[in-house]
């Protein structure tokens, strides 16, 4: 009787390992927008689903984008006013001063761009290189 409890629990055991193992893993990274900048916390991010956690602390409305491209953050192709997003793979549409937005995305290996593309940001260096390992 003893081996058979033994057994069950060694099996419940494995059936709780093996769910724990099979939960992805979240990266939260924090974000902060300002006149005419980005930044980052950390400042890179491990493959997977990644939580983009984007505070407004400037003085107007930004919005915030995530490209996954190869091209460096301010070399992408743009109009006098804004960024082309080809790319695109998640954005956080324009909030106020002071908020605060999240963004979850699963972003596979490679570079990324991080930008406001409200008219006139992208222009003015509000925009960031970020990478996915």
């Amino acid at each position: 009787m003893l081996g058979r409890v033994a057994a069950v629990a060694a099996a419940a055991g494995l059936v709780v390992a093996v769910g724990a193992g099979a939960a992805p893993r979240t990266t939260t990274v924090h974000a902060t927008e300002k006149e005419f900048k980005i930044s980052t916390l950390p400042v890179a991010a491990k493959a997977g689903k990644v939580t983009f956690v984007v505070k407004n602390t400037g003085a107007l409305k930004h919005e915030f984008i995530v490209l996954k491209t190869k091209l460096p953050a301010a070399k992408l192709p743009h109009t006098s006013t804004r960024a082309l997003t080809v790319g695109r793979i998640g954005k956080v549409p324009e909030f106020a001063p002071g908020q605060t937005r999240r963004l979850t995305l699963t972003l596979a290996a490679g570079h990324y761009v991080l930008l406001c593309n409200v008219p006139g940001h992208y222009a003015a260096g509000q925009r960031l290189d970020f990478t996915v390992k």
